[in-house]
């Protein structure tokens, strides 16, 4: 992408704040604004995007491209270890018997709160209620370190195919998931909010393992399948056994 600024997305017609009194009274805004930062969230009035706020946030990031946070660097070592860890929490919880009720008692499960992600250290977000869902910090730095090292390779032609694949798959997602903007996972990968890695956790393995023509990510399926396994059982487990 030649210019640092990644295009607005189309705009709305109506709000998305979940609460909006309009949905119940069926009444059409007379003006939708949208959130300053993402430009992705519309609302129809300052009061629900402000009471919307304390969800959205977790879900904002900027379109702007900083290059220097847009991707991490290469680091061999970095993602030699996640995949061993996810590889190996995957095998652990195939054959435990204590999976089907509680995978974080499994030791495996334990060794991620208290993994070290070094990259980890450039993010400093936090996702929603991680004083009480301890797994969802480690769970985003390794999507981070695989995503960034996924996408890094990739050319201007397969982003544009990628991102519109993204946008498509996360423009209605389900409750509680957050909107997502393909072209700022595919130029911005180590640089976006907490629920966009969320979501795209759950997106990951299906995108890795189509055939695009212009790129294919054989050696990725079995580290996203993987890693989305890890977190739907374990984002929101709170660690309490």
């Amino acid at each position: 992408m030649a210019s640092n600024q990644i295009p607005v997305p189309p705009s709305l017609h109506e709000c998305e704040y979940i609460d909006c009194p309009l949905w119940d009274e069926g009444g059409e805004a007379d003006e939708i604004r949208r959130c300053a930062v993402c430009k992705y969230q519309h609302y129809c009035s300052q009061s629900c995007q402000k009471q919307d706020w304390k969800k959205h946030k977790f879900a904002c990031s900027s379109l702007t491209i900083d290059q220097e946070k847009a991707f991490l660097i290469p680091d061999e070592d970095e993602l030699r270890v996640l995949t061993d860890m996810m590889v190996r929490w995957e095998d652990a919880y195939r054959f435990s018997k204590k999976a089907s009720w509680n995978v974080s008692v499994m030791p495996e499960s334990q060794e991620l709160l208290g993994l070290n992600i070094p990259s980890g250290s450039s993010y400093h977000l936090l996702p929603a209620d991680q004083a009480s869902r301890p797994f969802r910090l480690p769970l985003i730095l390794i999507c981070r370190r695989f995503l960034s090292e996924m996408l890094r390779p990739l050319t201007d032609e397969a982003r544009k195919i990628l991102e519109d694949y993204v946008t498509i798959c996360g423009q209605n997602p389900p409750s509680p998931y957050s909107k997502v903007y393909g072209p700022k996972i595919m130029w911005k990968p180590a640089d976006v909010s907490t629920e966009e890695y969320n979501f795209w956790m759950t997106i990951a393995p299906i995108v890795a393992s189509q055939d695009y023509k212009v790129c294919q990510f054989p050696e990725w399926t079995e580290r996203w399948r993987a890693l989305a396994t890890c977190r739907v059982f374990l984002w929101d487990d709170d660690n309490v056994r």
